[in-house]
């Protein structure tokens, strides 16, 4: 949305842009055969002070000042499911004005009546100076709250109904509600690195801040690999999580004409074809018209499963005790910090509208997941080894049908977001093994390959390498007999990936800065997230504690 023109007051327009220099030796702009002169002055990259001036008529060495008009750089933005793109336009204040401009400024007058005074003319009516609003609209934190909850809401939602239903939904909605504070302060946190990196100057001019760089600035270089590795260990096990899930579901859909083996293979051949079919954009469009019908689903059984929900079996079940054993599946569905350094980016590292953009669109996928779980659980038997989901899927009825495709949209718009995202960080990392090796293939054969490779080969290695692996592994655990696959691949996933880069890495990463800071402080200030050093012990904590306690889950001691 753009946003249309503002008229502000002269005084105002002119002390917001901190324009206090209006000289007539300042460079000049215009167009002379109109008789007249724009003096632009630039006050920061994003801002522009012109005041338009023309010949008085009386005196050609006097010029009169026909308005005062700043201009002002902004960005309209939309979204796709993992990506954010910026336009720029413009929007102007401008305001008449009669007064001469004054030949020498050697003071610092900002006011209409000043530039009045200086140009022997009397002053103009005074005009209502507007209060500057707390708060002003910006359409980019809309745009970028829509983009982290679009990002946050997926596939690992399956997993909700089953992850609470041991607990019940009291202490689930509860544990749920703690993992959102404490992700989103996490996600200050590493706002906080972010701001830090810029304002020492070791951020890369013009590009996002990612995780690594952070983690290799805090960490040094082989700091910075080990959590590149616990990376890609987590986006390689959110894939098979979404691999294995979307078998049993078409294998449903389908009414058993296929196994859960053979919808994997379809499934993920089936995308790659699609994806050489239409190309980065093209599934990236289609992707993200599916996750609206996505979201009007979910709605749709949020809407009829809580108008059928029985309050006693939902307030039934209450262990408080067996609560933690859900923590790895309630990070994974609230975990969004994968798009913070976009996010930051995209908002021009404004540090208010970054926390406010993440803590509303935090906040909507808690909110759709806590409904989501009570219209589940209250439908749906609460035994501690039936999915409920899973019991509806399987029921037959038209709400059975509408949860599986619900439940194919889910997983699959999750898989082709996140399976792209890792692609271009796959040849991100191909490109830079393969560019110091070019200088050795000088023949012709050699140079044809290249041209190959960068144009075609590069995207489809990228591709097997996200997509196969996966997909092996998966049919290799299901040849042994392993099931419920996607619900320990996403557990994995959210109590190691989450907690380790998500929960202990940033107060780690703060804790560093601030004290390598305090000796040699950056340049310019930079915004602390409240609660010291008692806020960043009690996230390493919880953190720690997430990782210690499915340590010992899996060896059998809890």
């Amino acid at each position: 949305m753009i946003c249309g023109a503002k008229v502000l007051p002269t005084r105002l327009a002119v002390s917001q842009f901190g324009a206090s220099n209006l000289r007539t030796d300042a460079p000049r702009v215009g167009n002379p055969t109109r008789g007249g002169i724009t003096q632009c002055h630039k006050v920061s990259s994003r801002g522009l002070l012109c005041v338009r001036a023309g010949h008085t008529g009386e005196d050609s060495g006097k010029l009169r000042v026909g308005a005062v008009v700043a201009r002002r750089r902004i960005r309209t933005s939309s979204t796709a499911d993992r990506g954010h793109l910026a336009r720029t336009s413009f929007e102007m204040f401008r305001v008449d004005y009669g007064g001469k401009l004054p030949t020498r400024r050697r003071e610092n007058k900002t006011s209409v009546s000043a530039l009045a005074a200086d140009a022997g003319q009397p002053a103009p009516e005074s005009a209502p100076v507007a209060a500057e609003p707390l708060f002003s609209f910006d359409s980019r934190v809309i745009s970028t709250i829509v983009l982290i909850a679009g990002t946050t809401v997926g596939g690992g939602t399956l997993s909700l109904p089953a992850a609470a239903a041991v607990p019940g939904f009291v202490p689930a909605a509860g544990a749920l509600i703690t993992c959102f504070l404490v992700l989103f302060l996490e996600g200050c946190l590493m706002v906080e690195v972010t701001m830090r990196m810029k304002a020492e100057g070791s951020a890369r001019e013009g590009e996002p801040v990612s995780f690594e760089q952070m983690a290799e600035r805090t960490l040094g270089k082989v700091g910075g690999t080990v959590i590149g590795l616990i990376y890609q260990f987590y986006s390689y096990a959110s894939i098979l999580a979404y691999v294995a899930g979307i078998g049993e579901v078409v294998s449903l859909l389908v009414k058993g004409a296929l196994t859960s083996a053979q919808g994997q293979v379809v499934t993920v051949f089936g995308i790659w074809a699609v994806i050489l079919l239409l190309g980065k954009k093209g599934i990236s469009d289609v992707n993200e018209k599916l996750n609206y019908v996505f979201l009007t689903l979910m709605a749709l059984i949020i809407f009829v499963g809580l108008g059928q929900a029985n309050l006693t079996e939902l307030l039934g079940t209450s262990h408080w005790m067996k609560t933690p054993n859900a923590a790895g599946i309630l990070l994974f569905n609230l975990v969004f910090h994968d798009v913070l350094p976009l996010v930051c980016h995209s908002l021009d590292y404004d540090v208010r509208k970054i926390n406010t953009a993440c803590f509303f669109g935090a906040l909507i996928p808690l909110c759709a997941c806590l409904m989501y779980m009570a219209a589940a659980l209250g439908d749906a038997s609460g035994s501690t080894f039936v999915d409920p989901i899973m019991h509806i899927m399987q029921s037959g009825t038209a709400q059975g049908k509408v949860v599986q495709v619900w439940a194919l949209l889910a997983i699959g718009t999750s898989f082709i977001g996140c399976g792209m995202a890792q692609a271009e960080y796959e040849a991100s990392l191909m490109r830079q093994f393969m560019e110091p090796r070019w200088h050795n293939f000088t023949s012709d054969l050699g140079k044809k390959f290249k041209s190959m490779w960068e144009r075609y080969l590069l995207d489809q290695f990228a591709y097997a390498s996200v997509l196969l692996p996966p997909l092996i592994v998966s049919l290799t655990l299901l040849a042994f007999g392993h099931s419920s696959l996607s619900y320990k691949a996403a557990d994995l996933a959210g109590a190691y990936g989450v907690s380790i880069l998500y929960g202990i890495m940033p107060p780690v990463m703060t804790f560093i800065l601030r004290g390598q800071q305090a000796i040699k402080a950056p340049s310019a200030p930079v915004p602390t997230t409240p609660g010291g050093p008692l806020l960043l012990l009690g996230l390493f904590l919880f953190g720690l504690t997430v990782t210690i306690r499915e340590d010992a889950r899996l060896l059998g001691y809890c």
